[in-house]
């Protein structure tokens, strides 16, 4: 499948889930189920989408717990605030996103930090600023 396909897919499945995760009581519960009935698609669509699949467990363990803790704790805590925000803050939010993902490779992966990353940083934040001051104003 063409990656700009795959990214509209994982777009559309983010908005279905905030738009459900609005109606949680608990996000906990709520955040583990959906790892659950995920774990089964995650282990067969590369079987499906990768002809050359080659596993090393020790990359596979480390995938597995990085991602399960990192993207458990944000879910988690993405699921615990949707409810007091409203649709218009949540979703702007989002946007930051790349924003910390991009802070995290700096960090973590010793990724340059240049002026053009720090631009568009700037420009996203403020623009997720001025949204949700707008929302705010207008509400």
């Amino acid at each position: 499948m063409h990656s700009a396909a795959m990214m509209v897919i994982s777009g559309l499945a983010w908005v279905l889930y905030s738009i459900t995760g609005q109606k949680v009581t608990n996000a906990a519960a709520s955040t583990a189920g959906n790892f659950i009935l995920a774990a089964p698609i995650a282990l067969i669509a590369p079987l499906l989408f990768h002809a050359n699949l080659y596993v090393d467990l020790h990359g596979f363990l480390l995938g597995v717990v990085a991602g399960a803790i990192t993207s458990g704790a944000a879910y988690l805590l993405w699921y615990s605030l949707l409810p007091i925000l409203k649709a218009t803050t949540a979703s702007t939010l989002q946007l930051s996103i790349p924003c910390l993902a991009t802070l995290g490779g700096v960090l973590f992966l010793g990724e340059a930090l240049t002026l053009q990353v720090m631009l568009s940083t700037a420009i996203i934040l403020t623009g997720i600023g001025m949204t949700i001051l707008a929302d705010k104003k207008f509400s």
